[in-house]
């Protein structure tokens, strides 16, 4: 069974860094309380309204429409992005189990065809690949050749003479082994092991003689039967080198072109097939349990789709409005971005020259790159089994900063220290009743949080991690698993120690927070807990009451 991760929740997400900085002997998240309440920590995740569920049931159709209608109206507010997606449909619901069912498997075996064409594809390549290899080596040897002749020519050099000879005798020896072994017991190799012990090397030795007269004058110490073989033997090697050199330079060419073709079409099929694979993981199965009352998949038709998405957008900071100048402010170093030096900044990814372009904008909250999103992303690589850096983390903050431009069809954020966010899970249920009418139910769990910008990050940074998580399933199929070095992921790891431990050290002295009893008074890398959870309660309440009221004023129900 191919399993696809879920991402992390705020309240998880906070318990799994908590326990890695432990393991990292980073110690924990800080937090200050005063009077026995937690008002300054280091993160923030408030869930005062608790988890809560809406049942409607409805006319056929009228469900998923106002479910679209909410994505889309909130869409324009907030940044919404699935994370998971199931299906089930008993078979006695036979309309709609030949549309989707069997659709799956019409994809499976799709899918098993092309990758068999692949594989087969990739056994041809193989192929090819042996006869390229075997004829780009003597296409090395005749170019070598050719091109010392040249250099010959120009100047008279006995090294070059030597070089010559030596590229000669790599030719000869192709000649001895693929060419005069096919005459028998006439070949040089059965004469040698018979008659002429040193026929091979005398062989070799040779250059342009074709009478045995120049061959007995180039060795002394042979024999005239000896002779006038050999001479018989070069000739024919002399001959068969003028078309070997054309047939090698000709067929060395095909066979590169042909190679490259096929290369080519291997990842054109890979191309094909992998929307097709995404496709059929969306396809997600599951079985409802047996102790679920209305779940009789033997004797009803039923169908049931459970789909869960994020919604997250900054919470308006009235007191943060009057500086609005303060987001468009450039960062003074690295350092107030959180970063101990560039050589960290450069191990973990980012690239020198683009440093500059980094620091040029600042978020409500500096450093924003902070201990909690540092081992958060050592958190979520391990979780989702990928290797992100901090380039990733990078490119979220570089989100947030272009959110606050305008753009057609979406708000303008106004960024803040406070995200509010929303995990919505839905499942509609559809019943055929034996009468033939149909209706469905939709059952919503909303789940509201208050979470600071640096949680924010990370689960912004969380819906490309589940796409990458996803591409890299479906490479799985494809035989491209992308090995993660361990050497290269623990030298991550350590920098990351190593610039929270500096980041502690320089940003989170504990006796300057002793006597802090207002939030303008304390360094922003602190978030004032008990203020957020007092001023923005409302406005989630706010939120979630608009949600509650779009979805009643859709709803039509059944008489």
């Amino acid at each position: 069974m191919v399993e696809i991760k879920s991402p992390l929740d705020p309240k998880n997400l906070i318990e799994e860094i908590s326990k890695k900085m432990r393991e990292l002997y980073l110690g924990k998240p800080v937090s200050i309380w005063i009077d026995g309440k937690e008002v300054f920590s280091e993160a923030v995740v408030i869930q005062n309204i608790q988890p809560y569920v809406l049942d409607f049931t409805t006319f056929l159709g009228k469900g998923s429409g106002t479910l679209y209608s909410l994505v889309f109206k909130y869409g324009k507010f907030f940044k919404v992005f699935k994370i998971s997606e199931s299906l089930y449909i008993s078979p006695t619901y036979n309309p709609y189990y030949q549309i989707t069912i069997k659709q799956k498997e019409e994809i499976e075996n799709n899918i098993k065809l092309q990758l068999a064409q692949i594989a087969s594809a990739i056994s041809d390549t193989e192929l090819i690949a042996h006869d390229y290899r075997k004829y780009k080596q003597f296409f090395d040897i005749i170019r070598k050749i050719e091109e010392l002749e040249e250099k010959l020519k120009k100047e008279k050099d006995e090294k070059i003479k030597e070089e010559i000879k030596k590229q000669e005798s790599l030719l000869r020896s192709v000649f001895i082994d693929q060419v005069d072994i096919h005459t028998g017991d006439f070949s040089i190799v059965s004469l040698a092991r018979t008659r002429w012990p040193t026929l091979i090397s005398d062989f070799l030795q040779l250059e342009n003689e074709e009478v045995a007269e120049e061959v007995l004058k180039k060795l002394k110490n042979i024999t005239t039967a000896e002779a006038i073989l050999l001479a018989k033997k070069n000739k024919l090697y002399l001959e068969w080198k003028k078309m070997f050199f054309e047939a090698v330079k000709e067929r060395f060419e095909r066979v590169k072109n042909l190679l490259e073709m096929r290369k080519f079409s291997i990842e054109s099929y890979k191309e094909m097939v992998r929307p097709l694979i995404k496709k059929w993981l969306s396809y997600q199965e599951f079985i409802p349990s047996k102790t679920v009352p209305w779940a009789k998949p033997a004797s009803m038709a039923q169908a049931v789709e459970s789909t869960t998405f994020w919604m997250i957008k900054p919470i308006p900071f009235s007191q943060y409005e009057a500086e609005e100048i303060y987001y468009e402010s450039k960062l003074k170093n690295l350092k107030e971005l959180g970063i101990k030096n560039e050589e960290i900044l450069e191990k973990l990814g980012v690239e020198k020259k683009e440093i500059a372009e980094i620091i040029s904008k600042r978020l409500p909250v500096e450093p924003s790159i902070d201990r909690i999103t540092l081992v958060g992303l050592l958190v979520l690589n391990e979780h989702f089994n990928l290797d992100l850096n901090l380039r990733d983390l990078i490119e979220i903050r570089n989100f947030l900063i272009e959110k606050t431009k305008a753009r057609v069809g979406e708000e303008v954020w106004k960024l803040s220290p406070y995200y509010v966010f929303f995990e919505i899970s839905i499942d509609r249920t559809i019943f055929k009743m034996p009468d033939g009418s149909e209706i469905e139910d939709v059952w919503l769990q909303i789940s509201p949080y208050l979470v600071s910008q640096n949680i924010a990050i990370l689960i912004l940074l969380q819906e490309k991690m589940l796409n990458k998580h996803i591409d890299d399933v479906a490479n799985k199929f494809l035989g491209e698993v992308k090995k993660i070095e361990f050497e290269k992921k623990e030298d991550v790891k350590n920098y990351i120690v190593e610039n929270c431990k500096w980041f502690k050290e320089n940003y989170l002295k504990f006796s300057e927070f002793t006597f802090i009893k207002k939030f303008f008074g304390i360094p922003r890398i602190l978030y004032n807990k008990a203020y957020a959870d007092e001023y923005f309660y409302d406005y989630v309440v706010q939120i979630n009451e608009d949600i509650k009221k779009t979805l009643f004023s859709m709803f039509e129900f059944p008489a």
